[in-house]
């Protein structure tokens, strides 16, 4: 089959092939119907231009395709619930998505990943998962390419740009308030990576909690977990019961490391909600586990929703819009 050009636009459109280079690059006017008319043809040829920094941003983005960049899609179930809701979100807009996927989302890769999805005409981008405060080169390169980015849940350092983000210290506060105020006196919070923003909120919540609810007498412990695997969960759990067999209620970063804390319960002889209560962070594991456990859910099609909808109340913007960000709170779910 021969490489579609811009000529076979020019004759679906009706229009001269100068004026599908003049819209594509940008370099001159163009009337509204016939740039709807390229565009058309553009979307049934399946024609992608090739993108430069004079390409007509501005309109190849209505082909209505949204990119996504996300972390940690192969071994983390909260990263594919999360995507599986963006796309589900972005189809009841009717829009479609483009996805580009990593171990680990940071400063060296992230241009990298936006550079191969911004081969396609993209109406807007959303990030998903990012390790680190923005640099000032991945700043100055999200601002060149003039479409609506929305950042999701790990927005540390990323000011400057849409952002929808979860009150982490909030939901960890709820698991642990429900501990203290169930009776339990001893409580661990298997905690994960330190420098991570998320988990220094997720901290702050744990602290708060005991500080305002446990009134001097709850004992609490602290695990730092290598990984956020159910190995580690199970390892670290052991290691604290070794010196602290009188735990009774444990919180945890995530439903991940919660499984590996059941496990270590299962081969000691201590029944979940009969001995040792367990609350995980994420709610997609918790519900499937034996038993079940108490998780804090966060609210992903909330989240995906507000995305996509400040993608297009962007894009569809006449004047150029502010940053926004939008705070969401998780919530226990108990069982």
């Amino acid at each position: 089959m021969a490489k579609l050009s811009m000529k076979d636009v020019a004759e679906k459109a009706k229009v001269s092939l100068t004026t599908v280079s003049r819209f594509i690059n940008n370099s001159g006017y163009v009337a509204e119907e016939k740039k709807e008319a390229i565009l058309n043809a553009m979307q049934d040829l399946g024609y992608t231009p090739k993108t430069s920094k004079s390409t007509n941003l501005k309109y190849v983005p209505a082909a209505n395709l949204i990119g996504l960049v996300i972390s940690h899609m192969n071994d983390n179930m909260f990263s594919c619930r999360l995507s599986a809701a963006i796309v589900h979100s972005a189809m009841l807009f009717q829009h479609q998505t483009v996805t580009a996927c990593c171990n680990e989302l940071t400063n060296f890769n992230l241009t990298a990943c936006i550079k191969d999805l911004m081969q396609f005409p993209l109406s807007g981008l959303i990030i998903c998962g990012f390790e680190e405060s923005l640099s000032e080169e991945s700043r100055i390169y999200l601002s060149s390419i003039d479409i609506p980015i929305v950042f999701i849940e790990r927005t540390e350092g990323c000011s400057g740009f849409n952002r929808v983000e979860i009150d982490n210290a909030s939901g960890m506060n709820q698991a642990v308030q429900h501990l203290i105020l169930h009776g339990h006196k001893e409580i661990l919070y298997l905690a994960y990576n330190f420098k991570n923003h998320s988990q220094k909120t997720r901290l702050s919540g744990f602290l708060d909690a005991i500080k305002d609810y446990g009134n001097d007498i709850v004992i609490h412990h602290i695990a730092n977990c290598d990984n956020d695997t159910p190995s580690e969960g199970y390892l670290q759990t052991k290691r604290i019961f070794a010196k602290f067999p009188n735990v009774t209620g444990i919180a945890a970063w995530s439903d991940t490391l919660a499984s590996g804390a059941m496990q270590y319960l299962y081969e000691s002889g201590k029944m979940i909600h009969q001995h040792v209560e367990i609350i995980g962070f994420d709610d997609v594991l918790a519900p499937l586990l034996s038993p079940p456990i108490s998780s804090v859910r966060m609210p992903l099609e909330e989240m995906a929703h507000t995305a996509i909808q400040m993608i297009i109340n962007e894009r569809d913007s006449v004047i150029n819009a502010v940053p926004k960000a939008v705070f969401l709170e998780p919530k226990l779910f108990l069982r």
